[in-house]
């Protein structure tokens, strides 16, 4: 963090401390600390299930393409070698 954003925190943080203690504001600003909470938590969980289906979708497809390549002959991915090997002769 920067030098002002630790200035700005160690000045809004007794403040609230202090607004937290007066009975009147305690309530208002529970809910707003409480729907900014809710907000926050919202939107990360967005972000987190998007990523997870992002991985449950790709990371099976990858391992298949993987795997068909792995078991896949030579000479059928490269018709070339067909060639090669026949005159090859040995």
């Amino acid at each position: 963090m920067t030098d002002h954003m630790n200035l700005y925190l160690l000045i809004a943080i007794p403040i609230l401390i202090v607004a937290l203690m007066i009975e009147s504001l305690r309530k208002p600003l529970l809910v707003a600390i409480g729907s900014f909470v809710k907000l926050i938590l919202t939107k990360g969980g967005e972000g987190f299930l998007s990523v997870l289906v992002w991985a449950v979708k790709t990371i099976p497809a990858a391992h298949w393409i993987v795997l068909k390549n792995l078991f896949t002959p030579r000479s059928a991915l490269l018709p070339t070698l067909r060639k090669t090997e026949s005159s090859d002769g040995g």
